[in-house]
C-alpha cells in the first residue's frame, strides 16, 4: 500500500489489525523483564488472582496494541503524530484468545504547522536565527 496523507483519513472510517495471538511464553517473558508480578508470572498465583488465570500485564497489552497499530497504519501513513488514544476498551489478554485492534477516526484536523509558509526554515517560523 502507497502512503497515506491527511487528505486521505476520513472521520468514520474504521480499520482493523490483528489477530494476533500471545503465547504463555511470551506473557511470562515479558512480565519476567517489566511487570514481574506473580499473576502475569506464575499459572497457580495468577489462579489465585483477580485474573484467574494467567494474563499479559497491561503494559504488554499497550506494547501489543501499539504494534498492531504500527504495522497496520502507522507504517502506511505520513503522519507527525496524535493528540492521543482511548485505550479504555482494552480487554484482558490471555494465551487462549486471539486479539485485534479497531481502530475508529473521530476527527482529522490539519496541525499548526500546516498553516505555516513552508517555504521559510522552521527556525525563522519560529523567530529564532537560522542554524549554520
Amino acid at each position: 500500500m502507497s502512503q497515506r496523507y491527511w487528505e486521505d483519513f476520513s472521520p468514520g472510517s474504521v480499520s482493523e489489525f490483528g489477530p494476533r495471538l500471545v503465547t504463555r511464553d511470551e506473557i511470562v517473558e515479558f512480565a519476567a523483564a517489566f511487570d514481574p508480578q506473580p499473576m502475569h508470572l506464575d499459572e497457580a498465583a495468577a489462579r489465585a488472582s483477580m485474573l484467574g488465570s494467567l494474563a499479559a500485564s497491561g503494559w504488554h497489552s499497550c506494547c501489543l496494541l501499539m504494534r498492531m497499530i504500527s504495522d497496520g497504519f502507522l507504517a502506511q501513513s505520513h503522519f507527525l503524530g496524535a493528540p492521543g488514544v482511548d485505550e479504555r476498551a482494552m480487554a484482558r489478554v490471555s494465551s487462549t484468545v486471539a486479539r485485534t485492534a479497531i481502530l475508529r477516526l473521530a476527527a482529522t484536523a490539519a496541525s499548526q504547522r500546516h498553516l505555516i509558509d513552508a517555504g521559510r526554515p522552521q527556525e525563522m517560523r519560529l523567530g529564532q536565527e537560522p542554524r549554520r
